[in-house]
């Protein structure tokens, strides 16, 4: 294996820090400390990629430039394809004349997962997300034909968005390229397993390994089969391999599992193993492997309603696992370490060229003849940022924020995230001079400062700052009196398309909120990590930073934790009243609740729990009685979940809520039950993730639930201006067009 640039020699270290304590910026003072400000990350112009051809079902050689899809319909992003498992996509991409000179490629989003393939060539697997590096330096008129083969597990498969991006920057463009390539070492302790012999109904005998099942059709993830309150069988015999993904896995543990819409039973060499609760189900099949080992296992899939679904198979060796997470680590640190590059005034070119460097030597893990020498290399590569990693530690870059919590008339707090633990410090004032200071010498990642012995509905401005970093010079309104007009915006389900939310937010900005408030579902994963900037605080940065900001959990906020667990990141990102999972406050004449339905599944909040009781106390309280307007905001509609109906929807009605606010399904929707002084029920579940199909609340507006006078597919916020005793309330799409308007007096 060639390996050049193993270690850096001792006068190249020297000469990179001299390059780093010496790099010119232009250094500001206030209130007697110096410091660099941050430049603002700023999102490319993307460009809409329309007019695919599309087929549903698997076609032979889709992918191919010479393949004729004369035949095949057209439709644009956010097409909904339905329940098929796979859908096929081809579109000739033209570079447009203005990004000629630039770094191009192509940022697509897949409900669920799909395989994309450039000019022929198979680009790279993924899930949700995509990034399709099309050429470093584009020419005018430069053309790529590009397949995609749309995979659906669940529900319907949905081609969300796919747009073309462009930058001058080639280091960042080269830098993201190789991450990508990198990704797949972030699996490689997992092998798929494909080819089940299969029969629909109940067999007897099918969990012997000495059945004849030679018959049965052979069938792969995502087989579907659509009867209800049905079975089917699934066998394979599974031999252990030498070596998995190029690596030895000999010793080993491995575990089996599976995921079937809606249920799975497991029988290991025709015993049966314990029946797990949902989708998802998993076995231990050996904890030390050895090659030529067999397991034979035959799988009862139970479908109790709609389709039935082969979501996914496979074995995780756990022996890898050490490898995968040191590259999941590696991955990470470049992600922060990069916002160096577009965030520091003139940053220091070697930064680039040292994680360029570290890349190409990290791509070469293919080669490497061992588990250990595979992990030998990455540490190798991680060497090389070194210079990197030493002006982090100088100049800890804001990755999140700075975001603006829990305001109250003498208080709020600012957090924001920076990629090495620093200090943290907060300069403001009534003006501009920033007179005062709060701080913390703690060494944090997560940085929250409290200021408190503020002035009621009163401006102030701020910076938030680590090291030698500070944000930009921001501003935020303490909560306004009583009898003071105020306005909010509010919106859900903002997850999996940061461009779209990201257009939804600069729409509300000139809007000039006093609160910023969001009914859930605003990450994809809530376990991910990366989901929490990439979808959320990013994408709403620049309404954070001068806007406080309130949030509900949605189902999604859920995902890798499971219902009525704890959220961590969520605990982490955020400092909201009370307990933060339900909570209240006041701001101006009105009374604001959040609830959390995640608590138990089916979703609901039920009597005699500690939500309940704690809900009972709140709209019984002074400040609840004594508000003008009353909103409460939970992520599921109401109307849609049994449990909701039944224990939640009399209390708002007794109490007099005013509105009532929730997410969940992707559209806007307005009612109101009863009618015609019962709460008014909104849906705003359109602040950026893939649209739903309005007709499904039409189907929902039975004669026992509220009937929607309103309901509209699209990208909107809702905007609440209260003026006293007058509310008026106007739901606005992506474009500024007006969709909706209500007013309403006391």
């Amino acid at each position: 294996m060639k390996k050049s640039y193993n270690k850096i020699p001792f006068l190249t270290i020297a000469l990179a820090l001299f390059v780093l304590f010496s790099f010119r910026v232009p250094a500001q003072t206030t209130a007697g400390e110096p410091f660099i400000e941050l430049q603002d990350i700023v999102s490319p112009t993307p460009v809409p990629i329309t007019q695919w051809t599309y087929h549903q079902g698997d076609v032979a050689n889709a992918f191919k430039i010479d393949f004729d899809d004369s035949g095949w319909q057209t439709a644009d992003p956010n097409f909904n394809w339905g329940v098929s498992p796979v859908c096929w996509f081809r579109n000739s991409v033209i570079i447009p004349e203005d990004m000629a000179g630039k770094a191009v490629w192509m940022d697509m989003i897949v409900d669920d997962k799909g395989l994309v393939y450039v000019d022929g060539r198979m680009h790279h697997y993924f899930h949700w997300y995509g990034k399709v590096f099309l050429t470093p330096k584009a020419a005018g008129g430069d053309t790529f034909l590009v397949a995609i083969k749309g995979l659906n597990s669940q529900g319907s498969g949905h081609l969300v968005s796919a747009e073309l991006m462009a930058t001058a920057d080639a280091v960042q463009y080269e830098i993201d390229e190789k991450m990508e390539y990198l990704k797949p070492l972030t699996r490689i302790p997992y092998q798929p397993v494909n080819q089940w012999r299969y029969k629909f109904g109940e067999v007897d005998g099918a969990l012997d390994p000495a059945l004849d099942d030679s018959s049965w059709d052979l069938v792969d993830v995502l087989h579907r089969w659509e009867i209800e309150n049905s079975s089917c069988w699934l066998r394979k015999r599974i031999v252990m391999p030498q070596k998995v993904n190029g690596f030895d896995i000999s010793g080993s543990a491995v575990t089996f599992s599976i995921r079937i819409d809606d249920s799975a039973r497991i029988f290991l060499n025709g015993e049966p193993k314990p029946l797990a609760s949902g989708k998802s189900s998993s076995i231990l099949l050996t904890r030390n492997a050895r090659p030529g080992d067999d397991f034979f296992l035959a799988v009862k899939g139970m479908n109790a309603a709609r389709s039935g679904v082969l979501l996914g198979t496979g074995l995780t060796f756990s022996k890898l696992q050490p490898l995968s997470d040191q590259a999941a680590d590696y991955l990470k640190e470049i992600t922060s370490l990069k916002m160096l590059l577009n965030r520091i005034p003139n940053p220091d070119p070697q930064w680039g060229k040292s994680m360029i460097l570290s890349l190409s030597d990290a791509l070469e893990w293919p080669a490497a003849e061992s588990q250990e020498a595979c992990s030998r290399l990455l540490g190798e590569a991680e060497g090389l940022l070194a210079p990197v990693k030493e002006a982090a530690r100088i100049y800890p870059i804001q990755i999140k924020g700075p975001y603006l919590q829990n305001v109250t008339p003498n208080s709020i707090t600012i957090m924001w995230e920076t990629d090495t633990p620093s200090d943290s410090r907060v300069l403001y004032g009534s003006t501009e001079a920033l007179d005062s200071s709060a701080c913390s010498q703690q060494q944090v990642k997560i940085h929250s400062i409290t200021l408190t012995g503020l002035q009621p509905e009163t401006r102030y401005y701020y910076r938030a700052i680590s090291g030698k970093l500070s944000s930009s010079k921001n501003s935020f309104r303490t909560a306004v009196r009583r009898d003071t007009p105020f306005r909010f915006v509010i919106w859900g389900d903002s997850h999996t398309n940061a461009a779209q939310f990201e257009k939804n937010i600069d729409r509300m900005i000139p809007y000039q909120p006093d609160l910023a408030v969001n009914v859930g579902d605003m990450v994809l994963t809530g376990s991910s990590y990366d989901h929490w900037g990439h979808e959320f605080f990013i994408p709403g940065r620049n309404l954070f930073k001068n806007t406080p900001l309130f949030v509900s959990l949605g189902n999604h906020e859920y995902g890798g934790y499971g219902a009525g667990n704890r959220v961590l990141w969520y605990e982490q990102f955020f400092t909201l009243p009370g307990n933060e999972y339900y909570y209240s406050y006041d701001y101006g004449n009105s009374h604001f609740i959040h609830l959390n339905p995640h608590t138990n599944t089916p979703f609901g909040i039920l009597p005699g729990s500690e939500q309940y009781d704690w809900l009972i106390s709140d709209l019984n309280s002074e400040a609840n009685k004594n508000a003008v307007w009353r909103f409460v905001m939970f992520h599921e509609p109401a109307f849609t979940e049994p449990l909701l109906v039944e224990h939640l929807v009399p209390l708002l009605e007794k109490h007099n809520v005013t509105m009532v606010f929730s997410g969940h399904i992707h559209i806007y929707a307005r009612g109101q039950h009863p009618k015609p002084d019962g709460p008014i029920y909104i849906i705003t579940g359109g602040g950026g993730g893939s649209l739903s199909d309005g007709r499904s609340i039409a189907d929902r507006a039975q004669t026992d639930r509220p009937h929607f006078e309103k309901y509209k597919a699209v990208h909107h916020f809702c905007l609440i201006d209260i003026d006293r005793e007058t509310l008026n309330f106007r739901a606005i799409d992506v474009h500024g067009n007006l969709i909706d308007e209500l007013t309403l007096t006391k």
